[in-house]
């Protein structure tokens, strides 16, 4: 075992015990668990002597600012590296492309049945260090009796560089418990690199991935928020927002330490998780109103913009689940179906969808991650029907290749490709300006006097934040001139465009404002 400096050291008396605590209740007791104890804590010592200093640099600056990934200037990019640049390697010609849209977090994922080396990520890391932006990867999926492998991997991966390490839970009943060990040996080894939980526990919570009782803020950083996106996609089909309203507010907390992550479209589908309680609130029959937005999402019902596909079935409940690119989903590709009058003012009404669902995800609390080619608008791919390897998977819909030839058309003010990128450029720069959005911020919804127009309240001692978000595709006037949330007489400034505000706020068709109380000597 190599020789412990202070550092490890003192790391390693404040967070064994933790470790151990949840190793032994993952080994139990047996002849041999003494053995596999002592293998765990020479890993560990190990790599934390392997890691490199300009990444124990990276530790040292994590610690002294906790809340790094939790800050407003925090946006993530999701893609496949095989679909986005072919190789680690090729990722790195396209981080100036990142910069553009002003990620500062790429997570990269490997094509099925492939993983990552660490020594691939090792350069890539680097690379995106040097640009600010922090590399995300998977580890596992964890398997029964493979725990040390998965410690090893995870301590590789640091090491090569990776700052965001996704577990997938796969079938172990003690997933829990593994995640407190893992991230108590993360502490030791390298205490600036995060977990992100790799999907919904089932049974349970996606809050219990951040840890539950006495354990709570001890296992996941980061978690996928899948609840907030569904309601977004039903007030959007409904074009309004009591029951969203009703089920937003019913999230529960998370721990100060922990944050979730918000996509505009899900990873994986459209699944229409509302309880049959939560439509009954508010008179709805539950089912039929999930039967309604697969309905309404895979284009069969009339009037319907979206161009999504089935993709799954519960066996139990009947009730579908739909794929599809954000672009598709919000009725661009319809649009661009259509000719004329009709085919700009369709067009015009997606963008303006597609813009709405990521200015809701860069405020609504937590990191926001872009899937790579929502920024472009790319429609669904059905090209994935032809690879064997991918036909049985309905997720490859909305899994594109990018492409390139459309990405070169985002300086080209008459494309939509230029639009919606720019457009989210400039959601990320007002996100990065807008120090009231960090996930630590409360979030609640309010009522605004209307029932098309959604009503999110940001507060914490950073200050307060009003995102209001058109739902529908009529224009609307909300009246603030009550509004116990700003001072009385208090001019407001919209903080994605700059520019004052009267308290009765004009919402366009799609419109989202994030509204703060000028600065005193500005008003």
């Amino acid at each position: 075992m190599p020789t412990a400096d202070a550092t490890f050291t003192a790391r390693r008396d404040a967070l064994w015990p933790q470790a151990l605590g949840a190793l032994r209740g993952l080994i139990g007791q047996r002849p041999e668990t003494d053995t596999e104890l002592e293998r765990i804590a020479a890993s560990c010592a190990q790599a934390y002597a392997d890691r490199p200093a300009e990444l124990r640099a990276l530790d040292e600056r994590r610690l002294v600012t906790p809340d790094w990934y939790q800050r407003s200037e925090m946006v993530g990019y999701l893609a496949y590296a095989d679909r986005f640049a072919g190789t680690p390697g090729g990722v790195v010609e396209r981080i100036g492309y990142l910069q553009q849209l002003g990620v500062n977090h790429l997570h990269l994922l490997p094509m099925p049945g492939e993983r990552f080396e660490p020594a691939d990520l090792r350069g890539l890391g680097e690379a995106l260090r040097g640009r600010g932006i922090a590399l995300g990867v998977d580890a596992g999926p964890i398997e029964p009796d493979s725990f040390d492998r998965l410690f090893d991997e995870v301590f590789a991966l640091a090491n090569a560089g990776v700052e965001v390490i996704r577990i997938d839970p796969g079938k172990v009943p003690e997933v829990h418990i593994l995640l407190i060990a893992c991230r108590a040996l993360l502490g030791i080894v390298a205490p600036g690199v995060l977990l992100l939980a790799g999907a919904t526990p089932n049974p349970g919570s996606p809050v219990d991935w951040f840890g539950r009782g006495i354990a709570t803020g001890a296992e996941c950083q980061l978690a996928y928020q899948p609840t907030v996106p569904t309601m977004l996609w039903s007030a959007l089909a409904e074009q309004d927002v009591r029951l969203t309203r009703l089920v937003l507010n019913a999230v529960p907390a998370i721990p100060p330490n922990a944050s979730w992550v918000l996509a505009a479209r899900s990873p994986a589908d459209l699944d229409f998780d509302i309880s049959n309680d939560q439509a009954a609130a508010l008179g709805l029959d539950g089912a039929a109103h999930r039967s309604f937005l697969a309905d309404f999402y895979s284009g069969e019902f009339p009037g319907s913009f979206a161009s999504g596909e089935v993709s799954g079935r519960d066996p139990e409940t009947g009730d579908r689940r739909i794929a599809g690119t954000l672009a598709s989903l919000a009725g661009l590709e319809r649009a661009r179906s259509l000719s004329g009058a009709d085919r700009q003012s369709e067009t015009d009404l997606a963008i303006r969808r597609i813009l709405l669902l990521h200015a809701l995800t860069m405020s609504l609390g937590g990191l926001p991650m872009i899937n790579s080619g929502d920024e472009l608008g790319q429609f669904n791919d059905r090209s994935y029907l032809a690879d064997p390897a991918l036909a049985a998977d309905g997720h490859w819909l909305h899994r594109p290749p990018l492409d390139w030839a459309a990405a070169a058309r985002r300086f080209d003010p008459t494309t939509a490709e230029c639009r919606i990128f720019s457009g989210l450029a400039n959601l990320v720069e007002a996100r990065r300006r807008t120090p009231q959005l960090h996930a630590q911020a409360g979030s609640r919804v309010v009522e605004v006097g209307n029932n098309h127009v959604l009503g999110v309240l940001r507060e914490s001692p950073r200050g307060t934040v009003l995102v209001l978000a058109n739902l529908s595709a009529r224009a609307y006037s909300i009246g603030l001139h009550s509004a116990p949330w700003f001072a009385p007489g208090a001019g407001l400034r919209d903080l994605i465009s700059g520019h004052p505000e009267e308290r009765t706020v004009r919402m366009d068709p799609y419109q989202v404002r994030w509204l703060a109380e000028l600065p005193r000597a500005n008003r």
